[in-house]
């Protein structure tokens, strides 16, 4: 047996392949642990509490690991219980995978009902002032977005918001190092290989600072008797005034910048909210704190519930109730049950449970479902054995075919 990450560890990956589990459902199980960069995360979050009273490096030191869980069918299968921390390096990427897929298809439908869609990204300047945190240049940001979005600045900003129906806005959070290089930006329909071997270094970062902005999709109206770029040219003219104006003194040039939507920028819009392996760990861990309980992506306008609009794959685990206890615990209790041989006191049943958390309180009530004996469950693991063993079977061979 070959030896594998602590996620699967060596007990558990024996325990599996004495039940039916091949080495192939191992290595698939232990791929997306991300244990290297999970133990450079918790320095991010350790001893931060949750809303709920939960230490957040728990929860991400916890993150991917094994349980049982019992399908409403009756079968059952090894799930990897996600901590869904913002600061988990492998829920953030899920997350970011799942956001951008739902935006894509929201930007698909709606170009496919004629609608104009555009990229725009908004920056502010940085706020020459000593010790401004993380939490302060986001609030500047959104304080300017209010101001840039909201009905009661009708005197500003009231042709603007005729010239869009809605979209989605997304935060994006970096820390800029003295010294840093800025390089100029990329020209409208540039190519990018083009643009990064002609790109020159426009100045320095004098000082250190968080330089918060945003990233923003809009539906523009769409005038009768207007060609296809007069619209977006007149947004773009009058989004620069209106901007300077709501980020008090923002450049109307360099702080706006607007595109015509494409595959690529979606990603943008929906990637994670910083690159934080790039950042020191006490900077990580001060961004943490201020992005907690705050939404980083949201709509606006007539695209508040852009999410229905694309929904996700429907879920083969919905309504599993999760094991009481880890595989690396069953895995242990077998060994130990084997060790002492004939007439050995039998592992105690197995209970599968539904933890739901209370919306008044930060209490979480636990239903036990069912409850299996060990010889059951063993035999239920050996029927999902078989059904992974033959879909890895399966998919195998229609590589094989592929490839010829």
């Amino acid at each position: 047996m070959k030896d594998l990450s602590p996620t699967v560890g060596n007990d558990s990956a024996h325990f599996l392949s004495a039940l039916g589990f091949s080495d192939d459902f191992l290595t698939q199980l232990d791929a997306g642990a991300m244990d290297d960069a999970r133990e450079r995360a918790l320095a991010w979050v350790n001893g931060i509490v949750s809303n709920r009273g939960r230490d957040r490096g728990k929860s991400v030191r916890d993150c991917g690991r094994l349980f049982p869980a019992l399908l409403p069918s009756g079968k059952v299968v090894i799930l990897a219980r996600p901590c869904k921390d913002r600061a988990c390096p492998r829920c953030m990427v899920a997350l970011a995978t799942r956001r951008g897929a739902q935006l894509r298809t929201a930007c698909d439908i709606k170009s496919r009902a004629g609608s104009t869609l555009c990229f725009v990204t908004l920056t502010q300047k940085k706020k020459q002032v000593r010790g401004e945190d993380a939490r302060g240049a986001m609030a500047r940001v959104m304080t300017s977005w209010a101001r840039l979005t909201r009905s009661s600045s009708r005197q500003r900003n009231a042709r603007l918001r005729s010239m869009f129906r809605g979209g989605v806005r997304g935060i994006e959070c970096v820390w800029s190092g003295r010294g840093s290089e800025i390089f100029s930006a990329r020209a409208k329909g540039q190519d990018l290989g083009e643009w990064k071997e002609s790109r020159r270094v426009v100045r320095r970062v004098r000082y250190n600072g968080w330089h918060a902005h945003l990233h923003c999709v809009f539906e523009l109206e769409q005038p009768e008797g207007y060609s296809l770029g007069e619209p977006l040219e007149e947004f773009e003219h009058e989004l620069r005034h209106v901007w300077e104006w709501a980020s008090k003194g923002a450049d109307p040039v360099k702080g706006v910048d607007v595109q015509e939507l494409q595959v690529r920028n979606v990603g943008q819009v929906a990637k994670y909210i910083t690159k934080p392996f790039e950042l020191p760990p006490d900077r990580a861990r001060e961004l943490f704190r201020a992005v907690h309980s705050r939404r980083m992506l949201d709509g606006f306008g007539c695209w508040k519930s852009w999410r229905k609009w694309a929904p996700e794959d429907p879920n083969p685990y919905a309504g599993a109730a999760l094991g009481s206890v880890s595989l690396a615990s069953l895995a242990w209790r077998h060994k130990q049950y084997e060790s002492r041989g004939r007439g050995a006191t039998r592992p105690e049943p197995v209970a599968f449970c539904r933890w739901t958390h209370c919306k008044d309180s930060e209490t979480t009530h636990k239903d036990v479902v069912e409850v299996l004996q060990v010889s059951d469950l063993h035999a239920r693991l050996r029927q999902q054995a078989g059904e992974a063993n033959y879909a890895a079977v399966q998919r195998w061979a229609d590589a094989a075919d592929t490839d010829d």
